[in-house]
Formats: structure tokens, sequence, C-alpha cells
């Protein structure tokens, strides 16, 4: 019963409970003999096709919260980083002198900024968080790629907005905690606010 609960709530973040029931009880009696690695693949690739699916099913809709979400992201993370460095001047440090704190600071308030953002999305996505925010942390995925590409193809150290420092960790930290936060909010709102079908089945409880 654990395996099973836990399976149908990592599926009920892509679908209503009733399909997720459903469609892991068809998997338990297959894994009886195909073994668990088998169930357990099989729910993940359930979940990245409903998320591809749901996204498929408006994708103008979604592209338009995923490019949203993320530029908001990196706009706010730009004017965090420039308000931070001009109150860091007016005590005559600079970014490489106060490197801890600069790195603390611009790192807790991009968690704060990424949460916030990813919530908006997860509540604008009408009913496909998930799909939503895989959607911005793939944007955040490909820009740090991109980045990485051009910087080794021209032997550079570019400079991304928002990022701490001009290094490698900088960058990281700048695609990485977005990329994290927008799917924990996708995760966390879908589960405060459940389908209605959840909700009707637990009342009937």
């Amino acid at each position: 019963m654990r395996k099973f609960r836990l399976a149908q709530s990592i599926l009920s973040l892509a679908t209503t409970p009733d399909r997720a029931d459903s469609t892991i009880g068809d998997f338990l009696e297959q894994s009886s003999t195909r073994g668990s690695l088998w169930f357990w693949s099989n729910v993940m690739r359930t979940v990245f096709s409903l998320c591809w699916s749901d996204f498929c099913s408006a994708p103008l809709r979604a592209l338009g919260l995923a490019l949203g979400g993320f530029a908001s992201i990196v706009l706010l993370l730009e004017v965090i980083r420039r308000t931070v460095f001009w109150a860091y001047s007016q005590f005559h440090y600079s970014e490489h002198t106060a490197s801890i704190p600069w790195t603390l600071t611009h790192t807790w308030l991009a968690l704060v900024v990424s949460l916030l953002i990813g919530w908006a999305v997860a509540r604008s996505s009408k009913r496909r968080e998930l799909a939503a925010g895989f959607s911005v942390a793939s944007l955040f995925t490909m820009l740090y790629v991109l980045v990485q590409v051009i910087s080794a193809m021209h032997g550079l150290r570019l400079r991304l907005i928002g990022t701490p420092s001009n290094d490698a960790d900088g960058l990281f930290t700048f695609c990485f905690i977005p990329a994290v936060c927008v799917i924990a909010t996708a995760i966390l709102f879908r589960s405060v606010h459940p389908p209605s079908s959840f909700r009707s089945a637990h009342s009937r409880k």
C-alpha cells in the first residue's frame, strides 16, 4: 500500500487522482512479474508523458507562461543584483571584496524571487502546474547550456546577468535555483490546490 500511495501521489501531480489510481493499479499488476524497476520507470515515464501532453494541448499558453516566468525571474534578479551591489558600494565594498555576503544575499533573494514567480506561474497554468514548471526549468537549462557552449567555443567567461560572479559556479547557481524552485512550487501548488475530484473523493471519506 505504501508503494501504491507514493506512486499515486507522484502521478497525481500530472493527472486526476482517479486516473492515477487506475493507472498505478495496472502497473502494480504487471510489476509482480516485471519488477520494481519496471514499475517506477513507467510511473516516471507516464508523468513526463502527461506533462508533455499538457504542454501540447495548449502550446501557445504554455510557451507564454514559460517565457513570462523566465523573463520575470531574470529581470528581477538583475534588479536585485544592481540594488545589492549599490548597497555594498555605499560601504566601499565590491562584488569581489565582499564575495561571501554578496553570494549569500543574492542566493537567498534569488530563492525567494524564484519561489514567488513559480507560484504565480503555477496559479496561471489552469491545472497544468507541473508542465508549466518543467517549461520554465527547461528554459533555464537551455540558457545554461547555451552560455557554456558559447564560452567554450570562443574561450570566453561570459557574465550572465544576475550572477554574483563571472565564474561557472555563479552561472550554475543562477540557472539551478530557479529551475528547482519553479518545479517545487508547481508540486506545492498542486498539493495545496488539488483537483476537484481529489476534494470530492476525500469528502466522501
